[in-house]
């Protein structure tokens, strides 16, 4: 619907939105397997913990990137060309990657919803689910593309994630009996939401902004992200350690701290 130079400047903001992913597919990975001896085994007790406990060490762990990929997506895009912020498109360019960043989140949080369907036998679902979101997110592009360009290719990818994700959630629901929404969500919700307070009301105080602008060189754009991301992870980290890692968590940690020495 576009030209090559508008696929061009979509392809980076879905790479780096989609770093998002890689967290969802690494626990994703060691979850199915631990479901699918419980579904086997008719353990619903163990089915809902290791459910509700992966999707929390997803959200957990996925915070802090989603967090630096909103509060710096301007300076992100700099990375790959001052086109994404003054682009011909009405300046709607910028907000690609914020609104990919919240639509992939939401497939994070809800993404194991997928494999708990496949792996109890109840794939037929996933298939229905995918099909609904192509001819979803193929309508909207249609609908929004012309208008809002790269943004709109962006809003109808998240909107489309949205709706398979609720997809997800009602259907695990209704037939395995499982709600990943619990009280172990609330720690890494709360350090999240403060650490995304923290971080916007002190930005401009901390960083430079205003130093850091098209003209800038690459390396000084590097530069201020580290530091930004780097403020983000003590930010969140203090805050966890403040509100204290459960019992339950420590063995995920442990799951996770031998699959790595094992590779």
């Amino acid at each position: 619907m576009k030209d090559a130079e508008d696929v061009g400047l979509y392809h980076p903001v879905e790479r780096t939105a989609g770093l998002i992913r890689m967290i969802l597919f690494a626990f994703a990975s060691i979850f199915a397997p631990l479901f699918s001896q419980y579904f086997h085994e008719g353990n619903q007790k163990k089915m809902v913990e290791v459910f509700q406990l992966s999707t929390k060490w997803i959200l957990l762990t996925s915070l802090p990137l989603f967090i630096f990929l909103i509060l710096f997506s301007n300076t992100i895009l700099m990375l790959f060309g001052s086109e994404f912020l003054f682009g011909s498109e009405f300046g709607y360019n910028a907000l690609a990657l914020p609104i990919l960043t919240v639509g992939i989140m939401i497939q994070a949080v809800f993404g194991l919803g997928s494999p708990s369907l496949t792996m109890s036998g109840f794939q037929k679902y996933n298939l229905i689910n995918a099909l609904v979101a192509l001819f979803t997110n193929i309508f909207l592009n249609i609908m929004l593309i012309e208008q809002f360009g790269i943004a709109g290719a962006a809003m109808g990818t998240t909107i489309a994630l949205f709706l398979i994700s609720l997809l997800r959630f009602f259907e695990n629901y209704s037939l395995l009996k499982l709600n990943l929404l619990s009280t172990k969500l609330l720690k890494p919700i709360l350090a999240g939401l403060s650490t995304g307070m923290i971080v916007y009301f002190v930005k401009p105080y901390i960083f430079e902004s205003g130093y850091f602008d098209y003209h800038s060189s690459i390396l000084h754009l590097i530069i201020y992200l580290l530091l930004g991301a780097l403020f983000i992870l003590l930010v969140y980290v203090t805050l966890i350690w403040i509100f204290r890692l459960d019992d339950e968590d420590k063995d995920i940690v442990q799951v996770i701290t031998n699959r790595l020495l094992s590779k």
